[in-house]
């Protein structure tokens, strides 16, 4: 076989290695004479080559200090390899040895230990060149591997929903350790789906919590095919469902009319907040021109939103404002002055919000995914 580049050559090895259970490494990376750039490499399985000896101490056979352990992988001299060499056309497979001394991890437990979101992101990224029985394969391979790893992990819960040509509509996962903290950790949950991370743009939905140390903690996460009303209640549904029923106490997602529709039907009782960066940012936009010019407009505007400490001290100065500087008829005060309810810090005292006015937890913990 002939790729076009290396990092194409590494990765096909990994999915071969990762199919049948067995990690690797590199070998060598050798360069030519000629241009110093790669010319061959050999990439090889991870127990191959001989166990190394340390020397022992003559002079001090027992240590004052006892030795931390370290966990080594044990070399086997496993001949499994492939190497590939650099020609005009590309890199060119020369060699390839499947010969194991060794056992092989099996491969749900090999991709346990990995990464499950590894998993669950080729089930979303189904590429159009392949064929439609090899992602039916594909599918039953994930979903094999779900019911595995719920044998081992008996809290582990895991649901999909397909379409009627078996495409993915909606997924989502949660594993044992993340239920048993939203047990004592529901009383704020971060939503949040702007982070699309697949070649479909199957926005992937977190729901992210905050525990006793304030660190961000994962509480399940979904992909949906679109973000309609129709599938945040599937995944608000399911999420429930997988919590036991553990209604979240108060929640913050960004302004996005169906996640609110679907907060409304399965939340209900959830104390329900809007992004306050999301929101001043468009009024910013909207007034920072109208503001500039008017200090003190500026400074009591400034004042009723973010020094009030009651929904009546709100109004109140909200009203003072408005009729000071006549501003009854000027649609952008009032478009922000009706969402007043969802942002204001005001409306959200008796609420239990910490350190949060927006979804940048959320945000963060994208970041680290993204890794």
């Amino acid at each position: 076989m002939v790729f076009d580049s290396l990092k194409a050559v590494e990765e096909r090895y990994k999915m071969y290695a990762r199919r049948y259970g067995f990690g690797i490494r590199y070998d060598y990376k050798r360069k030519s004479e000629v241009d110093g750039e790669i010319s061959s490499v050999s990439i090889v399985c991870h127990r191959a080559g001989v166990q190394s000896t340390k020397k022992k101490d003559t002079w001090n056979p027992e240590p004052v200090v006892k030795l931390r352990g370290r966990n080594i992988t044990e070399r086997t001299g496993c001949k499994a390899r492939m190497m590939i060499k650099r020609r005009p056309d590309g890199w060119l497979v020369t060699e390839f040895a499947y010969e194991y001394n060794h056992p092989l991890i099996k491969k749900w437990l090999y991709g346990y230990l990995d990464n499950l979101g590894y998993t669950v992101k080729n089930v979303a990224n189904y590429r159009a060149s392949i064929q439609m029985e090899h992602k039916y394969t594909d599918m039953e391979d994930t979903m094999d591997y779900f019911r595995k790893l719920q044998q081992q992990d008996k809290d582990f819960y895991y649901k999909y929903k397909l379409d009627e040509e078996f495409r993915v509509q909606n997924i989502f996962w949660v594993d044992g350790a993340a239920r048993r903290a939203y047990k004592h950790y529901n009383d704020c949950v971060s939503f949040d789906t702007t982070y699309m991370t697949n070649i479909y743009k199957m926005p992937f939905a977190p729901f992210i919590g905050i525990n006793n140390h304030g660190q961000s903690i994962q509480f399940g996460c979904g992909f949906l095919r679109n973000e309609l009303t129709e599938r945040f209640v599937w995944l608000f549904r399911t999420f429930l469902e997988a919590v036991d029923g553990l209604v979240p106490i108060n929640i913050i997602t960004d302004q996005d009319f169906a996640m609110r529709a679907g907060i409304d039907e399965v939340f209900p009782n959830t104390r329900h907040r809007n992004c306050r960066w999301h929101i001043m940012k468009k009024a910013t936009e909207k007034l920072g021109s109208y503001l500039a010019g008017r200090k003190k407009l500026h400074a009591e505007f400034n004042d009723s939103v973010n020094s009030s400490m009651t929904p009546d001290e709100f109004e109140e100065k909200w009203n003072t404002m408005v009729q000071k500087h006549r501003l009854e008829e000027h649609e952008d005060f009032i478009r922000l002055y009706h969402k007043r309810s969802c942002c204001v810090p005001a409306y959200f005292m008796q609420s239990f919000y910490p350190f949060l006015q927006s979804t940048a937890r959320n945000e963060g913990f994208n970041a680290v995914l993204k890794k």
